[in-house]
């Protein structure tokens, strides 16, 4: 059946966001088949592909759009005490959370992309960091919509991680696409973060300490799954549901602000790993010298190959930053510099670092500005 020619997504959609679905009835599946569609394989054509990839775009459009206030009214519903969507809806929040994780690569300007049919500009805008940003801070309302979200962006970077690895050796400038997609992903991350801890008038202590907290769940529910070719194109809910259960149960949702510094050193150590495992993966024989002794720590390796990381780091022998040490030493001695991921990651995830400085920049340049 055709739409009316005056037929507006906001006026439908805009309404069910809206509502409050928490009584008995439970909110509808909006979303979840966008997810579900977004990357064409066995079960999915390239056409149910392109329909999940428009309809992803029109629904970041919607949501993140300043110019209308369709934006600050998701942060504040009308009719429910200032309250957010992912606190009056938090199950739809989470579907759009597992709806749009899937074009992150496309959001973050990435190469080799495995979607269709998503239109980055008519989604965020020309340029799309503040929108993007928007996008973040509204996964944020909800805290398993937060871990979902935040944890499929670090895989997502440990992902680009591993093919900088993998490309080891070729002339491309793919690797250097692949270090600015990851700082993108994680500036929108970081701003994500702080954008939603202010709009509940949090100050900076506790903004940072929100913010350290969630950034950890996000960490454990990357080392929990591997998205993407060979596994699931979205996080599973329930995956992040536990990790966030259990950081209830510890009182692991806000963590001294230090605490940044030992997730940042467990990202990098995440990165330096996974390039390791691909370079290794193209050539195992590299493992051992020619006079048959390890190349690399032995508490690294079994029988198997390399060990996996979280099998490591449960040990608790090693810390993160030995791992990370001993994966970058080995790299650098196969002519692999780390630093050539790093420095296009950190430019571009340092241009984010501007838009959410305080809560007075939050409410200008997130809430209440234009959309761009």
């Amino acid at each position: 059946m055709p739409l009316d020619s005056d037929y507006r997504p906001a006026n439908t959609l805009t309404p069910l966001l809206q509502f409050d679905w928490s009584d008995d009835r439970g909110a509808p599946n909006l979303f979840g088949w966008i997810g579900e569609n977004a990357i064409q394989g066995a079960e999915v054509s390239v056409e149910q592909s392109e329909q999940a990839g428009r309809a992803a775009t029109g629904l970041i459009s919607l949501i993140t759009d300043g110019t209308s206030g369709q934006f600050e009214s998701m942060m504040n519903l009308p009719g429910h005490d200032g309250r957010s969507l992912g606190e009056v809806n938090p199950a739809l929040t989470q579907q759009i959370a597992q709806a749009v994780t899937p074009y992150l690569g496309d959001i973050a300007v990435a190469p080799e992309l495995q979607t269709h049919g998503f239109d980055r500009e008519a989604a965020l805008g020309e340029v799309g960091d503040v929108r993007s940003i928007r996008l973040a801070t509204l996964m944020n309302t909800d805290p398993t919509a937060s871990a979902l979200f935040n944890g499929a962006i670090i895989e997502r970077t440990n992902d680009y991680a591993g093919r900088f690895g993998e490309l080891h050796g070729e002339s491309t400038v793919i690797r250097h696409q692949l270090g600015e997609a990851s700082g993108r992903l994680l500036g929108y991350m970081d701003q994500g973060l702080r954008a939603e801890a202010y709009d509940r008038g949090l100050d900076d202590a506790a903004a940072a300490e929100q913010t350290a907290g969630r950034t950890k769940l996000a960490i454990d529910v990357a080392t929990k799954t591997v998205v993407g070719l060979g596994g699931p194109a979205t996080i599973p809910l329930d995956i992040a549901s536990s990790v966030v259960q259990a950081g209830m149960g510890s009182e692991k949702l806000t963590l001294p602000e230090e605490a940044s510094e030992i997730n940042a050193d467990n990202l990098a150590t995440q990165r330096a790993y996974r390039m390791l495992e691909a370079v290794v993966a193209k050539d195992p024989s590299i493992l051992d010298g020619p006079d048959g002794t390890s190349t690399i720590p032995e508490d690294l390796r079994d029988e198997r190959g390399l060990r996996p990381l979280t099998e490591i780091m449960g040990e608790d022998k090693r810390g993160s930053a030995t791992v990370r040490t001993a994966a970058e030493e080995f790299l650098h001695r196969r002519g692999l510099d780390v630093q050539r991921f790093d420095l296009p990651l950190n430019s571009a995830r340092d241009n984010q670092a501007g838009y959410v400085t305080d809560e007075a920049h939050y409410r200008s340049r997130i809430l209440g500005g234009s959309a761009r």
